[in-house]
């Protein structure tokens, strides 16, 4: 077995636990992996690790792993939004990339009104967060903070659990 085929085993195991597309590729100096929103960095690789050490990916392990988080447009409107409008646009931008980075699955997070709020200012932004954060603090009435209430408490990863069926007891043939 090649370590491209462990990378494909780390890319579906991950995407699976992760329930975004996850790639696994070779990167200079180092196999990257990479995915958009879903869970944190953080999160993901200490499911990694975990994974690793059932020898998930072999001959690929897990120390070998470099590991790259990247947000669409609308998680980082969804930050800016959570921010309100800022006073200082330049000095909020590092704000709103770290609110990103420790919010998993931002979709998720935020009411169907706040998502298309977020949709409409990435796309008037053209996805750029400095251009997003221009356009807030230029809105007449001053965008209000989001108060995030929808975060769901434990892990960053979705349980799975209810996408299981439930588990029926055996017949018994004697009970007829």
């Amino acid at each position: 077995m090649r370590r491209a085929d462990g990378a494909r085993a780390w890319a579906e195991v991950l995407s699976e636990l992760a329930r975004v597309a996850v790639t696994v590729e070779w990167e200079q100096p180092a196999w990257r992996v990479h995915w958009r929103d879903g869970p944190t960095r953080r999160v993901l690789m200490d499911r990694a690790a975990a994974l690793g050490r059932f020898r998930v990916g072999s001959p690929l392990p897990f120390e070998q792993l470099r590991f790259t988080r990247s947000d669409s447009a609308v998680a980082l409107a969804l930050a800016w939004l959570a921010h309100g409008s800022p006073a200082h646009t330049a000095r909020a931008v590092s704000a709103v990339e770290a609110f990103c980075d420790d919010t998993g699955y931002p979709q998720t997070r935020f009411d169907e009104a706040t998502l298309g709020a977020a949709g409409l200012l990435a796309r008037l932004g053209n996805g750029d967060v400095q251009q997003m954060g221009t356009l807030l603090a230029q809105a007449i009435p001053p965008v209000a903070a989001q108060h995030i209430t929808t975060i769901q408490a434990g892990p960053d990863l979705p349980d799975r659990a209810h996408h299981r069926p439930p588990a029926a007891p055996p017949e018994n043939p004697r009970a007829a």
